[in-house]
């Protein structure tokens, strides 16, 4: 959160708020001083690992078709308790800037009392909302030993906090021709994204709780569902409706080699068939051929995910 305190030479009140695209200004005008408020949100860095430039060859999308957000009937009430514990989430974090306005307004003694008061209750209002949803509001799920030891695919994700790097693969590129990209026939554009092991702020429950930021969506696994979450659309699969496959791929790395990767062998960025740099190119880099894990997610309702981790054996 910004803060900032500049003069004006207005005689007026006023109270504004901007949406900006990296968060939200809030900005109250009293006669002879600004205040103003920016609550940053997280903005979003798409990477590539690829240093080419657009080969040209047939283009693989992952997941390019938005999922389907729906969910069997018995989770109406949870999908419902969802929304409004967020929404109430949402208006305090718009109320609770408010309160911090009417104590310096209070102090500059610049604002109209009555101002002052209105700013200062909703603030106070948006403070209680808060400890609400953070406290009694959240959604009580309860697992026992049984579920958490059939939940294998639990385990799975839960290995996967010692691989040092993840990434999700938003799309495949087949190049065609192969000496520019390493001698590889297949490019992937990835995105670094890193789980979460701990529960959302709106769940309470005894079991582990991993969430997976990726570009679009966020996945949080749950011993018997997949919760998937888009801005406002949300969406329920049930574990047991997922498919989850592993593999390996061998990849020329174009960026920081994570510390776990496994190298089987080098070879330059541009190269001949016979394996020697190709001299035409004056900025040849060698890179490491790495062999990385792949994790396939699939359903039926439209959930297509795939995870490269920088560390192959990440079961044992």
């Amino acid at each position: 959160m910004a803060f900032s305190i500049k003069t004006n030479r207005s005689k007026q009140f006023s109270f504004k708020i901007k949406p900006l695209s990296s968060g939200i200004n809030i900005s109250l005008s009293l006669p002879g001083i600004t205040i103003s408020f920016t609550i940053k949100g997280k903005s979003k860095i798409i990477k590539s690992s690829s240093s080419l430039t657009k080969p040209l060859g047939q283009v693989e999308y992952i997941n390019n078709t938005p999922m389907v957000f729906d969910y069997p009937k018995e989770y109406h009430p949870m999908i419902k308790k969802i929304r409004r514990i967020t929404t109430f989430n949402t208006i305090s974090n718009w109320l609770i800037p408010l309160l911090i306005i009417a104590i310096i307004s209070l102090f500059t003694n610049k604002a109209p009392i009555l101002l002052t008061i209105i700013c200062g209750i909703m603030g106070i209002m948006g403070s209680f909302i808060k400890i609400y949803v953070h406290s009694i509001g959240r959604i009580k799920l309860d697992y026992n030993d049984s579920t958490n030891a059939t939940a294998t695919h639990l385990q799975l994700w839960s290995n996967l906090s010692q691989v040092k790097q993840l990434w999700q693969v938003t799309s495949i590129i087949h190049v065609k021709d192969e000496k520019s990209n390493a001698g590889y026939p297949v490019q992937y554009n990835r995105i670094p994204i890193a789980a979460k092991y701990k529960q959302p702020f709106y769940l309470n429950t005894n079991a582990l709780v991993i969430q997976i930021p990726l570009e679009k969506e966020k996945i949080i696994i749950l011993p018997d569902l997949y919760l998937i979450i888009s801005k406002r659309k949300l969406g329920i699969i049930k574990s047991s409706d997922v498919k989850i496959t592993t593999d390996t791929v061998q990849y020329p790395e174009k960026d920081t080699l994570p510390e776990d990767a496994n190298v089987l062998e080098y070879t330059f960025r541009y190269v001949n068939q016979d394996g020697t740099p190709d001299k035409r190119y004056k900025d040849n880099d060698k890179l490491p051929i790495c062999q990385y894990g792949a994790i396939t997610l699939s359903s039926e309702r439209g959930l297509n995910l795939l995870i490269h981790t920088s560390k192959v054996n990440f079961n044992k």
